[in-house]
């Protein structure tokens, strides 16, 4: 089973010490000691202690910091707390009661996770007068970091503590951290230290240590000390003796957070941790599939659940309905803000991982990859047994903050709240631990369940009436499942009503029935547990029981959900209990019998009694049911599984063999007659149970049962084609408004780019179409940069390498033709991710002869004669004279028949500035 945080201390201890129950809270699970010896504690510096009655670590309200101004020294954080909690004469004597309230923070200094986890204390009041509600300043917090600092500090969480003035005085020694004795104290969830960090970041830089803070409204003082480390070096290396894995990864984030030389942290992380723990959120033998709806999540809360976590950011419920028995508790979706509604996997992964599911307002699941309101990966740490010799509190508070590096450290290395969460490095970490799909989702059966003056509906689905007293199996799954059910007389008629619940899973059992003083008992593994000393939940082996309250001290629903998907909800309403009972798919086609029947997908069979005869029919009558069906499934008084406290209790004081009911129904009173009608609707469980008891709100009670249960029902099943695999850097996305990804869905993707770089399509198609057998049709859409067809400087250009995209990093070579030269720019290029040709464009220029027609546009030609008597084609030229293109006379005298050679040297400057230069050679005969 998962560790759910119900407190954030390592365990309750009362003030006084002999003849008490001392209740110790580990991880939500309270065990009590009831020796009576004195409870002797000698060091109390890590641990932290509070009131055993009902302060918690919510009992301090934060306004929610999405309310906190972001300007530097201008934000206020409010905290409230009710007054009495941490001072019981509050009441009588207001005035003098005081208080004090310190930040306490986490923190790792050095690379070496073995180093260990330290602790620093800020004072941030004293003195404070005690009225339940104190005003700070985010500069009386003022954290900062240097980046350029390897040793810098790598912060985790932090938490208020409020204390009596007093008690501080007189048992808080300030230099080490210790307290001399156990005092009252109450404490905010953990939050983000980085948060605070960041509102006092702005104007300030190079400040390592923690800044005394100044308040004007009241004196404040501030005492930092370091202490040891939460573990010692010896035992962080036991920690992670087991989990070398684990090791690297919280190795790598805190190189990633410290090292001068990374110049992104989110990226150095992305890198690192698919290599060191590889997982795939879609692969069903590891993960879980999701839920496809929320309407499915009420179905599946044995297997999904939100989870209060480490900061009041991770909680994400913004869904006001009740799910299912429960109200979950409320938080304002900070990680996923265009969720309504986050759940977790109960199941971990052996890599100690969670499946995160989260739901829009339409109530369909969302991928995190196409919208902000998807679920991720998370990383958790179960309860270690192996390390009993640590300190428990000091162990666990370990755990949470190893779990506040691994799994949230990421996500503010790449999504700070209050960024812009489609940010490249958002979408890389939504990439990396993007959460699974609905694919191959098996959702657990439609509820069974008892209501009002006994009614029974089947896990298939039938109704009937059963007016047995005493104690009946109603599940019995061998090696699976084990429920029996309690019924008690009613005292104006021959009728009885449900009075308990009993079950078994593994080795835990739990009993729920009507307490003697008002609402619900509960009895865990034998022993009566006091609910006003409880959390919200409580945790065994098998189970996690969630307690609903309303204000009072009694409680009247209670919900018990094991991690393999088993669901059992109880309310108590005018001293008639109700139930329901979901189960996993997985289970069914195990043998199952008992009076909510066969599970086998039939009704018709459901009326089976406990012998080998054939079943009775669903319309058999009230009294055949009776004698025939109900009366076969009694508990053997050696199987009961029903605590009894003696000596009042006893199998034979519920069990009355004698009890006949009355299979008569009796009139309704005239009086109560129309009301009745107007109630009940055409339900005629509601008329039966108000003609039994005479109590309208009984009637009402069995409506409202049957209109959950049939919603429940009418809850169809959804057949997802899961997420589409749209590749990292595909340059697309979704443009149409999806709401799902289930039968019948369509998705429309576009190219596109952040920056408006130019993209074109490359592959893939523009729409998918899921099928009605749960695949896509078509593949998902990717496209890339292009740059565009290369535009060559001139004819005298060409080019090697043809492409139909021109996409991004395609690399193109250019030459000059064969009668031209290369003057400048690069014969390669590359297209950059920019949209853009890497390099200047090449240029050449001819080296091929001028035509004549374009010597007599020449702005200038020089020429240079050279004669010579010996036959040659070509002779050295002379140095050359700028003079027109012409021939001297005197070198073809017609008296002298001679052979001659003649070479000119001829420069020629076109008008584009260009200067050609060639050399002519020829002979003249005479």
């Amino acid at each position: 089973m998962p560790r759910r945080d119900g407190l954030i201390n390592g365990y309750l201890s009362t003030d006084s010490y002999t003849n008490t129950q001392t209740a110790v809270a580990i991880n939500g699970l309270q065990r009590s000691n009831k020796t009576g010896r004195k409870t002797e504690n000698v060091c109390f510096g890590h641990r932290f202690y509070f009131k055993p009655s009902d302060t918690t670590a919510y009992d301090i309200h934060l306004v929610h910091r999405s309310k906190w101004p972001s300007h530097d020294g201008g934000s206020q954080i409010e905290l409230s707390w009710d007054p009495l909690t941490v001072d019981q004469s509050a009441e009588e004597n207001s005035t003098n009661s005081k208080v004090d309230v310190d930040f306490i923070i986490w923190y790792i200094v050095g690379s070496d996770p073995a180093n260990g986890i330290r602790r620093a204390e800020l004072a941030l009041t004293y003195g404070a007068p005690n009225n339940g509600r104190l005003t700070i300043l985010a500069s009386q917090i003022n954290i900062t970091r240097d980046r350029l600092r390897e040793d810098h500090l790598i912060f985790l969480s932090g938490t208020f503590r409020i204390v009596k003035t007093s008690d501080r005085v007189g048992f808080f020694d300030a230099t080490t951290g210790v307290w001399a004795k156990p005092v009252l104290m109450i404490w905010s969830q953990l939050t983000d230290v980085d948060t605070f960090s960041d509102l006092n970041s702005a104007g300030r830089s190079g400040l390592r240590e923690f800044e005394q803070p100044v308040s004007e409204s009241r004196a404040v003082q501030a005492f930092s000390f370091r202490v040891p480390s939460v573990l010692t070096r010896s035992q962080w290396t036991r920690y992670y003796a087991t989990r070398p894995q684990r090791l690297q990864l919280v190795s790598e984030i805190t190189r990633c957070l410290k090292s001068p030389t990374v110049t992104s942290a989110c990226e150095c992380w992305a890198e690192q941790e698919p290599i060191i723990i590889p997982y795939n959120s879609d692969d069903n033998a590891t993960f879980p599939a999701c839920p496809p709806t929320i309407a499915q999540v009420r179905l599946d809360r044995g297997r999904f659940n939100p989870e209060s976590s480490l900061t009041s950011a991770a909680t994400c419920n913004r869904n006001t309905r009740a799910i299912g028995n429960i109200f979950w508790d409320m938080g304002e979706c900070a990680e996923n803000p265009a969720a309504v509604l986050c759940v977790n996997s109960v199941a971990v992964t052996k890599d100690e991982m969670q499946q995160q599911c989260c739901y829009n307002d339409g109530g369909s699941l969302t991928d995190a990859q196409v919208t902000t309101s998807g679920g991720r990966v998370r990383f958790t740490v179960q309860d270690r047994t192996d390390l009993s010799d640590i300190e428990p509190g000091d162990l666990w508070l370990a755990q949470r903050l190893e779990e506040q590096l691994i799994d949230r450290k990421p996500q503010e290395m790449c999504c700070p709240r209050g960024r812009n969460w489609d940010s490249q490095d958002c979408q890389l970490f939504r990439r990396i631990r993007r959460g699974g799909s609905a694919r191959n989702y098996q959702p657990p059966s439609p509820p069974g369940g008892g209501f009002g003056d006994p009614h029974i509906w089947t896990l298939d689905g039938l109704r009937y009436t059963f007016n047995g007293l005493g104690e009946y199996v109603l599940i019995d799954m061998p090696g699976q499942l084990e429920v029996q059910g309690r019924t008690a007389k009613v005292p104006t008629e021959n009728a009885t009503v449900w009075s308990g619940l009993a079950f078994q899973v593994g080795e835990t059992r739990v009993q729920f029935s009507l307490s003697t003083r008002d609402g619900l008992d509960l009895i865990l593994d034998g022993q009566r547990q006091d609910l006003t000393e409880l959390t919200n939940f409580l945790q065994s082996k098998d189970f996690v029981i969630y307690l609903v309250r309303d204000g009072s001290s009694s409680i009247h629903k209670i919900s018990a959900q094991s991690s393999s998907g088993i669901t059992i909800d109880v309310e108590e309403t005018n001293a008639v209990i109700q139930f329901q009972i979901a189960l996993p798919n997985e289970l069914k086609g195990n043998t199952s019998r008992g009076l909510l029947g066969n599970w086998n997908g039939r009704s018709d069979d459901d009326l089976q009694p406990n012998k080998n005869v054939p079943a009775l029919s669903p319309s058999a009558q009230p009294e055949s049911i009776f004698h025939d069906f109900g009366e076969t499934w009694r508990v053997e008084k050696a199987k009961s599984l029903f605590t009894y406290q003696s000596p009042a209790e006893s199998y034979d004081t519920f069990n009355d063999l004698s009890f006949l009911p009355s299979f008569v129904v009796p009139a309704i009173p005239v009086d109560i007659l129309e009301e009745a009608r107007t109630a009940c609707s055409g339900s005629p469980e509601c008329m039966f149970d108000i003609a039994m008891t005479g109590n309208i709100d009984v009637g009402k009670n069995s409506v409202a049962f049957l209109k959950d249960v049939v919603e429940q029902i009418e809850v169809q099943p959804v057949i997802s084609c899961g997420f589409p695999d749209i590749m990292g850097g595909s340059y697309s996305r979704i443009v149409n408004n999806v709401s799902s990804f289930n039968a019948g869905d369509r998705l429309t993707f576009e190219c596109f780019h952040e920056d408006n770089v130019t993209t074109v399509r490359k592959s893939g198609n523009y729409t998918m179409d899921c099928s009605e057998s749960g695949v896509w049709i078509g593949v998902p859409l990717i496209c890339v940069v292009t740059c565009g067809r290369p535009i060559l400087s001139s004819p005298l250009v060409t080019m090697r390498g043809v492409s139909a995209l021109w996409e991004e990093g395609l690399r193109v070579v250019f030459d000059c033709v064969s009668t031209a030269q290369q003057t400048s720019g690069n014969r390669t290029s590359t297209c950059t991710k920019d949209g853009s040709w890497s390099g200047e464009k090449l240029v050449c220029s001819p080296i091929s002869t001028v035509p004549s027609t374009e010597l007599t546009e020449a702005s200038e030609i020089t020429t240079s004669p050279t004669t010579t008597t010996e036959p040659t084609s070509l002779l050295p030229s002379a140095p050359s004279v700028s003079t027109p293109a012409t021939v001297d006379s005197r070198l073809t005298s017609p008296a002298t028949t001679q052979a001659s050679s003649f070479a000119m040297s001829v420069s020629i400057k076109l008008p584009t500035g260009i200067l050609v230069s060639f050399l002519l050679a020829f002979s003249l005969h005479t």
